[in-house]
């Protein structure tokens, strides 16, 4: 009986004795939380979808008055927030209250597992919503006007308390209670009054229609108590039954998922969501948080039925979206049924490893069906979304065809045979995501309830529509957390279809009798939109693009604003979002300035400001067209316009100077700004004034000249003069102030007349420009002086001439203000949320000014930094302004301690403001990196003028140092002159220290500890770079450039002019205008990185300016730039500058490891770019070619990634083939990488039906590509062809196994001796004969070549050579300038060499590539002369050996690459070897060639002509020496 006995912490369910129903609940609002009481309900199987709805907690009675009274506290703050001294006394409550929460748990932990006895008092805990069952004191019963509401609140009360008593005599208080035992509740705070179950249902006014209702009554009703589930802490870890799991099959990497909504139609039938590990992308790392992947187990004997689940034993799996069972048919197909005790739906979970009977999470297992005796089985044939069938009906360019998920899918289906790879990892969902699903679940039925009202005519009252705009407002607020929204919580809007609910509504009608409720209703469902939309998901703007059209019809409703609201929800939509932008178009446009000239509001402003700017990126049409449509059609003057306010200066409209007015009304009457602005913050005219500023700067945004031409000149809507009076009026809004600072930043600073000058560190220096006296400013105290107080800084002179500039002209005045601000602002408060607003922006302003060079001197530096470095120490900012009494005191000291840690919206403003100053500081860090620096250049260039000319004067210290020039330095000889050197360096950092005066370590630890990313990254980025400065230096000493050619000065001074176009305009939308001028930059740039005359010889200096100057940065920006492919017309340009940027990245990489190394850090990024996937693979290929390191450095998911593309791009892009060639084989080192190899066949075999569909045709069909004029065909079979023998090659028996399948040899025979396939064509064909038949692990019999040292075919072949190198010769002999050019770059693939000199290139580098290497193979393993069976042979060796001389003599002096010199000498070197030439001959070759390739220079000219170029700073690497002092460790004995 001891099991019997029921325990505190124990899950049980209530079933009516008098219903015969059980007790639950399934909404989750604060309005809709009665209780009911099911109806004849079957006892153990009752038909209840969620397990939870109706699972209550045994909880001791909680203490709550501490709670209670933080409650009042909070609600009169509330009402009253400006009261700091209740505010004050807010910390202490809050300490109180939870203290008292911990105690409770603590008290109910301790009571875990001890028997309930009648008498006692409990508290009743709901499992779905995690609330308490209460008794109301002041609301009656909707069913039974006697009595009073039951109702379910989150918080602790005594209205919570109950008294169990037994329902019969047969026991009595103090008894133990028993499962099964019927059992009254009575109130303890209403005593005499218990739990009883109404005689009426509920009725039609409630979602439980049918169900009677649980209220509090003088009359007890009766409750069997069934125990569900006894807790135990052993089972913490295993699976129970209720628990919510995930089903993540571990072979295809994804979640058994369905989609669609309980009380609904079942959208998406039980599938496969595929979801790989991508290392690149952390949240793939961890579980999926999206509720279709989520499934409640239920045992088969019912869901009143609990404890942990076992192997083997038989369950139902829910799916909580749909509340459907899963189910295999008869048919064996897989699908979802809501019959709960169908047969069909029972299944058994077995396991891949058995520990014990007990399941425990994370357990890997195959699932079978009891019924059919089947398992379930992924297949890797695609599901066939119904909603994506209707999409592909729908114009690619409209809203509807936008795709919100990329996932893959895959059906599932069931097998008579366990598979081995059908395994399922059975993974728990977190307490946390199980709560907001509950809550997102549980206001589910009061909005279908609604939307079902209405279309049945019913007509809202009052007291209703109160509760549905109360429960939508709860959803809003529910997605909104410390000010931010949470993606979690706001899928679940798309997971659980609430967003189609919420349209629904929004399509009934409203305008009948209940029209006023309605229009309230409307309101509150877009704002529960608007949040959906908050934040940066796109997945949530994508989902609900598609209705757009519907929202824009929105518009045009006037009852209740609704159209208002709508717009303010499309304005989100539409935020930073490209792919809805872009299809937006003019009549877009025209249609919101009509809204707007039909109505003055703020929303319609909104609307255009969203258009102008996506994501940083200016939309310079856009910014044309509004400008032109909205401010420019009429004038100010003949009073056509009237969708602006007017702003102007007193004197300007005879009223008082030195004033700021505003107009509403078109200039016929004015108000002074100040008094208008102290307005209601609500006020639509004040909001107006505002959102029109935001308007102001969006279309000036990105240095857009047109649009602030047009309103600070040509219509004056915003002068200088006005601008600046508004910021620097204190009688203003500080938040209006950070607007109007915002906007001179925008239109006055951050203009096309200035360009960055210290946001880069400068790498590149020329010799002549390099200041020697700056060198000896350390040593002349004079001049030390100058430079601690207003020197310049040499390098910041010779770029920076902003005196034509327009902010030069009020950069005095501005600056005067920026310091008055600064250094009355030394500290934050967290309440005065405007003022640190405006902190932000000037901080904002500061930098552009910064950024452009106007704070150039050391003196001006050094001012900024106290307030800067006040503003950033977290440790002096306050709550509230006024901190007054002990509580105050005990209040700021927990808020310094850690409340200004935590998110908050106040925080979230700090937070901004002390990122901006970090922005900032980082600037000055990089300010007096660059003066270190160039003093570092100056000490090389003083020290090596000295070495070079003994004679030169010279300071005396500097000869002590002179040594560390050479490269043979070694410090332990040395030691003295590393002492010099070391106080040299020493002299250097303390001159530029200008942070030495100040805790800036304990200043940015401190910032570290605020719970926000931002903050964090740039506080410990700074600390790393002020703890790195030696390094730093040393690092980016040894990769600065000293240019003394004169070609290189003038490649680095034409950089100096056009990068700065070139970054303007990468960062905006580019027009075709735009597109045109960035792609001719780029131009230029590509024609820099090869040498003059010769294409394929790469410029390693000019490489290695343009990346000194953060070019390859900018292609990294211009490529974040997203192309739609779905709209190729109105990305025609911006595709073109990818086509270009992309070559730039593949000139820049052509033999330099360096930027090599750089774009292999971005691979993952660069293969997610769309838009010019041929360059795209070619820039890539460079990236390993040749470099054994990038090539081992490759993952395993990044391979698959690039096959991924070649199945995607299939004959469009074969250079995705030529990439994986370049991974599989480092050529210059004939290097196959088996790892690599390995990758490629397996993902080959992966992806074959999409790859290989072309040399898996019959043989007829190849030769016929080969000889058609089908390039693209052609050219992907060549490709497929060479990449399957370079991954044979290196004898590697599994993939020459697999490839002797493709092509057998009689069929490469024919094609090698076909006189209609050109030599260029053949050259794989022969690789392929090479690696997979001759060259082979398997030796010649397995391989099938046993037939080739006779085969009639192959001598045929060899004589043809002959031809061959004969006709090569006899052209190179007559053509060697251009023979040289052709050697340097292999044809295309398919290039048949219509043209002679073509034709030419691809018999040359057929030759060497693979004639060459098959040669060397046959004569040294196949060739087996015979002069009694086959007399010719010999001489025909001895005749292609004597070709092969001749045409080595000829082309010899030709070849500029080495290993094709290597090849060359090799192959004659055997074929002399296996003929019966003269030995003379042999000799002459031997004494010539004998020594190897390396006696004879096979350079170009052009690259021996650059062999003296310019020097790199060689003296860092002694100073690295010598800072880091020698080596002293010992070995151990």
């Amino acid at each position: 009986m001891g099991d019997d006995t029921l325990c505190v912490g124990d899950v049980v369910c209530l079933y009516s004795a008098e219903s015969y129903g059980f007790v639950f609940s399934s909404q989750s609002s604060s309005v809709h939380n009665e209780v009911a009481v099911g109806s004849k309900q079957n006892k153990e199987k009752p038909d209840f979808k969620d397990q939870n709805v109706f699972s209550f907690e045994v909880c001791v009675a909680n203490r709550y008055k501490l709670n209670k009274e933080l409650r009042k506290l909070q609600d009169k703050i509330e009402e009253d927030p400006e009261n700091y001294v209740l505010r004050s006394q807010l910390h202490g409550k809050e300490q109180a209250a939870k203290s008292e929460t911990d105690d409770n748990e603590q008290e109910q932990s301790r009571q875990q597992g001890k028997k309930l006895l009648y008498g006692q008092i409990i508290q009743l805990k709901h499992r779905f919503t995690q609330k308490f069952i209460h008794v109301s004191t002041t609301i009656t019963s909707p069913t039974e006007s006697n009595n009073m509401a039951v109702e379910l609140q989150e918080f602790n009360a005594k209205h919570a308390q109950f008294k169990v008593m037994p329902r019969y005599k047969v026991k009595a208080e103090g008894d133990v209670v028993q499962v099964d035992d019927q059992v009254v509740f009575e109130s303890i705070k209403s005593h005499g009054q218990y739990l009883h179950v109404s005689k009426n249902v509920l009725g039609t006014v409630s979602v439980y229609s049918k169900n009677f209702e649980l209220n509090l009554s003088i009359h007890k009703s009766g409750f069997t108590i069934i125990r569900k589930y006894k807790p135990s802490p052993e089972d913490e870890k295993k699976v129970k039954a209720g628990d919510i799991v995930r089903f993540y099959h571990k072979e295809m990497e994804a979640y058994m998922v369905a989609e669609g909504l309980f009380e609904d139609v079942l959208t998406e039938d039980v599938h496969l969501r595929m979801r790989p590990v991508d290392q690149s992308n952390p949240k793939t790392l961890f579980p999926s948080s999206s509720a279709v992947t989520y499934w409640q187990i239920e045992l088969q004997e019912g869901s009143t039925a609990g404890g942990v689940l076992k192997w083997e034993q038989q369950f139902r799996l829910m799916h909580m979206c749909t509340r459907k069972y899963l189910c295999v048919d008869q048919g064996g197909k897989v699908n979802l049924t809501s019959d709960h005790q169908d047969p069909k739906t029972v299944f058994r979970l077995h396991p891949v490893m058995r520990e014990s009977d007990d399941i425990p999470e994370d357990s890997y297992c195959r699932m079978e069906h009891v019924v059919s005796g089947q398992w379930l089985h992924s297949c890797t044939e695609k599901y066939s979304k119904k909603k994506q069938e209707e999409a592909a009906k729908t114009d690619s360019k409209s809203m509807g065809s936008l795709k919100w998920s990329k996932a893959q899918l895959r059906r599932i289906s069931v097998v008579d045979e366990k598979q081995y790879d059908d395994a399922f990892t059975l993974q728990s969902v977190d307490q946390g995501l199980e709560e907001i699903f509950n809550f997102m679940a549980g206001v589910v039925p009061f909005i279908q309830k609604v939307v079902a009202d209405k279309k049945n005519g019913v007509i809202l009252n009052a007291k209703e529509t109160h509760k549905v705009i109360t429960g939508l407002s709860e959803i809003a607020v529910f997605m909104i957390v410390g000010g931010e929204p949470v993606k979690q919580r706001q899928k679940l809007m798309r997971n659980l279809r609430i967003v189609e609910l919420l349209i629904g509504l929004l399509k009934c009608p409203f305008n009948g009798a209940d029209q006023y409720h309605m229009t309230s209703i409307f309101k509150a469902a877009y704002e529960v939109l608007y949040s959906y939309l908050i934040g940066d998901s796109r997945k949530n703007e994508l989902y609900i693009a598609k209705y757009i059209d519907f929202f824009l019809t929105q518009f045009e409703i006037k009852e209740g604003k609704i159209g208002l609201n709508a717009a303010h929800m499309v304005m989100e939509l539409i935020r930073d979002n490209r792919k809805i932008l872009d299809r937006i178009t003019h009549d877009h446009i025209d249609r919101f300035i009509d809204l707007l000239k039909r109505e003055k509001n703020y929303r319609y402003l909104d609307l255009l400001t969203v258009l102008c700017v996506c994501d940083g990126v200016s939309i310079a049409d856009n910014q044309k067209y509004i400008t032109e449509v909205w401010l420019m059609k009429g004038t100010r003057q003949n009073c056509v316009k009237t969708v602006c306010f007017f702003t102007d200066l007193g004197q300007k409209i005879g009223k008082e100077s030195g004033k700021v007015f505003v107009s509403t009304n078109n200039g016929a009457s004015y108000i002074e700004l100040h008094t208008f602005a102290n307005r209601d913050k609500e006020d639509e005219e004040y909001l107006f004034l505002e959102h029109q500023l935001d308007l102001f700067g969006y279309l000036c945004h990105g240095q857009n000249s047109h649009s602030i031409q047009v309103i600070t000149t040509q219509l004056n809507y915003l002068t200088w003069e006005e601008a600046f009076l508004c910021l620097s009026d204190s009688q203003l809004p500080d938040q209006l102030r950070a607007k109007y600072c915002d906007l001179i930043i925008t239109m006055f600073v951050d203009i096309s007349d200035n360009h960055s000058v210290v946001d880069r560190v400068k790498l590149s220096y020329i010799y002549d420009d390099i200041d020697d006296e700056m060198a000896s400013h350390i040593s002349c105290p004079l001049k030390k002086w100058g430079l601690m107080h207003g020197c310049k800084c040499f390098w910041m002179e010779d770029i920076t001439d902003n005196s034509q500039s327009l902010t030069y002209q009020y950069f005095p005045q501005i600056s005067e203000w920026i310091s008055d601000f600064l250094g009355q602002n030394g500290d934050m408060t967290a309440s005065m949320i405007g003022n640190n607003m405006l902190v932000k922006q000037v901080l904002r302003l500061v930098h552009y000014l910064v950024l452009f060079g106007y704070y150039d001197g050391s003196a001006e530096i050094k001012k900024m930094l106290s307030p800067l470095m006040s503003l950033l120490d977290g440790r002096n900012d306050k709550p509230y302004p006024k901190i007054e009494g002990k509580e105050g005191q005990e209040m700021l000291q927990v808020y310094q301690e850690s409340g200004r840690f935590k998110p908050s919206i106040e925080t979230k403003a700090i937070v901004d403001a002390k990122c901006q100053a970090l922005e900032v500081l980082d600037l000055f860090f990089n300010f007096i990196f660059n003066i270190r620096l160039e003093k570092f250049i100056n000490l090389f260039k003083t020290t090596q003028q000295i070495l070079s000319d003994p004679n030169r004067s010279h300071s005396g210290d500097v000869a002590e140092y002179a040594p560390m020039m050479a490269e043979n330095f070694v410090l332990k000889e040395n030691l003295s002159v590393a002492k010099a050197g070391l106080r040299k360096l020493t002299e250097i950092f303390e001159v530029t220290s200008f942070l030495k005066n100040y805790d800036l370590v304990d200043i940015l630890l401190d910032l570290s500890n605020y719970e926000y990313d931002q903050m964090v990254h740039k506080s410990m980025n700074l600390l790393n770079r002020y703890f790195s400065a030696h390094n730093d230096l040393f690092m980016r000493a040894m990769q600065a450039q000293v240019l003394i050619n004169d070609s290189s000065v003038a490649v680095y001074n034409d950089l100096e002019e056009k990068l700065p176009q070139l970054r303007h305009l990468s960062s905006n939308k580019l027009g075709d205008h735009e597109a045109s001028k960035l792609a001719q930059i780029l131009d230029v740039l590509i024609h820099y990185c090869h040498l003059e005359g010769e294409e394929e010889e790469h410029h390693a200096m000019n490489q290695s300016i343009l990346y000194n100057n953060g070019v390859l940065e900018d292609c990294f920006i211009i490529l974040e730039q997203e192309i739609d492919v779905k709209l190729l017309d109105q990305y025609k340009g911006l595709r073109q500058v990818f086509e270009k940027t992309f070559t730039l990245m593949r000139r820049l990489a052509k033999g330099n490891g360096v930027v090599q190394e750089r774009l292999f850090d971005r691979l993952d990024l660069l293969l997610a770019t769309e838009g010019a996937a041929p360059e795209l693979a070619e820039a890539l290929t460079e990236v390993f070619t040749n470099n054994t390191h990038t090539c081992m450095k490759i993952g395993q998911h990044q391979v698959q990634k690039i096959m991924a593309l070649v199945a995607t791009h299939k004959t469009a892009v074969p250079q995705f083939l030529d990439l994986l060639i370049a991974i599989v084989k480092v050529e210059e080192l004939d290097l196959p990488l088996k790892r690599n190899q390995s990758f490629v066949m397996t993902f080959f075999m992966q992806y074959r039906t999409e790859v290989a569909f072309l040399i898996d045709k019959d043989e007829k069909a190849r030769e016929a590509i080969l000889t058609s004029s089908n390039s693209q065909n052609l050219n992907f079979l060549i490709s497929i062809v060479d990449l399957l023998a370079t991954c044979a090659e290196g004898e590697n028996r599994f993939i020459e196994s697999i490839c002797q399948t493709i092509f057998k040899i009689p069929e490469l025979l024919k094609i090698l001796n076909n006189p209609n396939v050109s030599d260029n064509l053949k050259r794989p064909f022969l690789r392929f004969f090479v690696w997979v038949y001759l060259n082979t692990a398997g030796g010649m019999i397995e391989s099938g070549a046993g037939d080739i040292p006779h085969d009639p075919a192959m001598w045929g072949y060899l004589m043809s050579l002959c031809g061959t190198l004969e006709t090569v010769t006899e052209y190179a002999n007559n053509n060697p300038a251009i023979v040289k050019q052709l050697l340097k770059k292999p044809p295309s693939k398919n290039e048949r060499g219509v043209d002679r000199s073509e034709q030419m290139r691809g018999s040359l580098h057929y030759l060497f590539d693979a004639v060459m290497p098959f040669l060397q193979v046959f004569c040294r393993n196949y060739y087996q002369p015979d002069l009694a069976s086959h007399p010719s042979e010999p001489a025909n060796i001895d005749l292609l050996a004597k070709k092969f001389e001749m045409f080595l003599n000829v082309l010899s002096p030709l070849v500029s690459i080495e290993h094709q010199m290597q090849s060359l000498v090799s192959c004659i070197s055997v074929l002399f070897s296996a003929s019966t030439l003269d030995t003379e001959e042999m000799g002459a070759f031997q004494e010539k060639y004998g020594n190897g390739v390396n006696c004879q220079d096979v350079r170009s000219e052009a690259r021996k002509g650059k062999a003296k170029y310019n020097f790199y700073v060689s003296l860092p690497h002694s100073y690295e020496e010598c800072y880091e002092g020698e080596e002293d460790i010992q070995p151990p004995n």
